[in-house]
């Protein structure tokens, strides 16, 4: 008696282990899929905002995203110089450079961004702002706003993703 080659038993399980090796295939691209979505689900997105009107200016930094920032680098760069620091910290050094009669009745109030700092989703952080001073506005306006000196932020995701956010950009660059 000659068996056949293809008998049922065969060809049962070889559907059994061409239907495993789908299912472990379709596992894997759901898993990668669950990642991105998960990572999706918590992604900061900081935005640097400049505002005001004649006699008031605001340079505030937003996080847009639906997840936490947490602030890893923070930096000033005036003149293809760097200055590791938050803006006021700049501010007040930069003041230093000029003449007393430029920094008189220069009135503002600040918030810092030390490395570590938490920004929550749609929390708006004011850097410098000034009230009711055409000399401070016009100051701020023509440091940050021109973007004579322009900040630049790494910051991160819980999930430890990275970006760079370089002056009055609404687009953060992705670090890898």
């Amino acid at each position: 008696m000659s068996k056949q080659f293809w008998n049922s038993e065969k060809i049962v399980s070889m559907a059994a282990m061409f239907i495993s090796i789908c299912t472990l295939f379709t596992i894997i691209y759901q898993t990668t899929i669950f990642r991105e979505q998960q990572y999706a689900s918590v992604y900061p997105r900081l935005e640097i905002w400049n505002n005001g009107g004649n006699d008031n200016y605001k340079f505030t930094m937003v996080n847009t995203g639906i997840g936490p920032a947490f602030v890893e680098e923070v930096r000033i760069i005036h003149a293809d110089t760097i200055f590791e620091g938050d803006p006021a910290s700049f501010a007040e050094l930069f003041m230093k450079t000029l003449d007393s009669d430029s920094i008189d009745n220069i009135n503002y109030g600040y918030s810092n961004m030390p490395k570590g700092r938490l920004i929550r989703p749609g929390q708006n952080v004011s850097l410098i702002t000034t009230n009711q001073s055409k000399k401070s506005t016009q100051f701020f306006r023509k440091l940050f706003g021109n973007q004579t000196a322009k900040l630049e932020v790494v910051y991160s995701s819980v999930y430890g993703e990275r970006w760079k956010l370089t002056g009055m950009s609404f687009n953060p660059e992705k670090l890898e």
